[in-house]
């Protein structure tokens, strides 16, 4: 089974490759989504995230990775598209460790700063099926309904200006030591992800 590790900053379209891959049978599996999930649930380590999270901390990488884990292991026989993880060094090692019996691709989307601002700040995000848009690219009637199912689009707090300067930093400095683990192993396969979404999705297919 293949899987297919999606690196890029905010905002240089990993989200919309994973979901467009996602129609063509692949499991999306994405951190963001899990952690959204399980706090929602009434378990053990739902309950251990809620208290992580209501203190303002960061969740372990450890428990970070159970929850990509238990994903995949509940999904053995799907090609997988890992969407936003790993996020450092340590959860790549320990990506590399599990998934000794999948055939992993490394996708690198590569974005200046600019854009990546420029991006985020114009995202939005149907409260209903979470698909994505960019409102720069839509009619001035539909900038703040999904035209999929006519939910209302939000923009996550973490799309604001100075949040994304920080996450800029942030995935800066993370990245490096990403790539580094990744490249005593596995390929680097770079895209410039300044182009338009199915224009990536046939380079990226043409990769796998």
């Amino acid at each position: 089974m293949k899987m297919l590790v999606l690196l890029g900053p905010p905002g240089s379209g990993k989200g919309t490759q994973a979901h467009l891959l996602q129609q063509q049978g692949w499991l999306r599996i994405s951190t963001g989504d899990l952690l959204r999930d399980i706090v929602n649930k009434d378990n053990e380590l739902s309950k251990k995230i809620k208290t992580i999270l209501a203190a303002g901390k960061l969740v372990k990488d450890e428990i970070v990775f159970d929850l990509i884990k238990e994903e995949i292991l509940n999904n053995k026989d799907k090609d997988i598209v890992l969407d936003g993880f790993p996020r450092n060094a340590a959860q790549a090692k320990m990506l590399i460790k599990f998934a000794l019996n999948y055939d992993i691709i490394i996708i690198l989307m590569k974005l200046t700063d600019a854009e990546i601002i420029k991006r985020n700040t114009a995202r939005r995000i149907c409260k209903n099926c979470q698909r994505i848009y960019n409102i720069n690219l839509l009619p001035i009637n539909q900038t703040n309904v999904c035209i999929e199912c006519g939910s209302e689009l939000y923009q996550r707090n973490d799309d604001k200006e100075e949040v994304i300067r920080e996450r800029i930093n942030v995935y800066n400095k993370e990245i490096d030591g990403i790539l580094k683990i990744f490249k005593d192993k596995y390929k680097i396969n770079e895209v410039d992800a300044n182009r338009p979404p199915e224009e990536i999705y046939k380079e990226i297919n043409d990769i796998i």
